[in-house]
């Protein structure tokens, strides 16, 4: 069982996909509290799932009233399933503050994976648009440098780097000729390729660039290797949603 901590989680796309595939959560990083409700939320549904207590989920669903959080699912799994959210931005103010937080998290465990990317708003060709010249001094094109002191201070075997086409080319592609050059630097081999979500049986056409790195070599100093696997068929829409819940129109 491999394990793995998200960096600027969001709602928890990304974690949901390394989950659904037997990767264990650590811990998610995020600042924003309505996504960290959400990792919580998502946190004690895969927790009463392993416990064969979804019906405690099911009947959370049906009970909940649209203003509330889900402080009621969450008072009814063990607290150290929800106090793998960390809620607080990633920074230089903080950054000292989280690796204690992820250390009393991650206790004699392995962190074998670190996933994430950083808020793209800065790197975006929509969002460098929209704000002009002021994105050259968005504090947001330096995070990537937070993600690289992650890989440095707790060495995980892979890690997953998730963002827009448009870090490509922001600030002349800076950003992410230093991302690769510093996880370079820390032994790390590289494989950059552009993903469409289509092509993974998501019904959308969205692309990310996703970087993976991976270790040069092991613990024994034999040489490593990394292969993405065989893409899914892409299905359709009844497949896909199939298992929601009727709501009334």
């Amino acid at each position: 069982m491999l394990n793995f901590i998200d960096l600027f989680a969001g709602a928890g796309g990304l974690s949901e996909g390394f989950i659904r595939v037997g990767y264990t959560p650590l811990a998610h990083i995020e600042m924003d509290k309505y996504a960290c409700d959400t990792l919580r939320t998502r946190a004690a549904f895969h927790y009463l799932k392993s416990q064969n207590k979804l019906s405690v989920y099911e009947k959370y669903l049906y009970e909940k009233q649209e203003k509330e959080d889900g402080s009621k699912l969450w008072e009814q799994v063990p607290k150290e399933v929800t106090d793998t959210v960390i809620q607080t931005a990633i920074g230089e103010e903080t950054l000292n503050d989280i690796f204690l937080k992820v250390d009393k998290l991650t206790e004699n465990k392995n962190i074998d994976v670190v996933i994430g990317g950083p808020p793209c708003q800065a790197y975006s060709v929509a969002g460098r648009a929209r704000m002009g010249k002021a994105v050259e001094k968005d504090p947001r094109n330096e995070l990537y440098k937070y993600y690289v002191n992650f890989l440095e201070r707790y060495q995980p075997k892979m890690f997953v780097f998730e963002n827009v086409l448009g870090i490509r080319t922001a600030k002349n592609g800076k950003p992410l000729a230093d991302l690769k050059r510093l996880a370079r630097e820390l032994g790390y081999e590289i494989d950059l390729k552009i993903q469409i979500a289509s092509e993974h049986g998501v019904l959308q056409n969205r692309q990310r660039v996703i970087i993976v790195g991976w270790k040069e070599k092991d613990e024994n100093g034999n040489p490593t290797t990394f292969h993405y696997p065989e893409l899914k068929k892409e299905e359709n829409k009844y497949e896909v949603l199939k298992d929601l819940r009727a709501t009334a129109v």
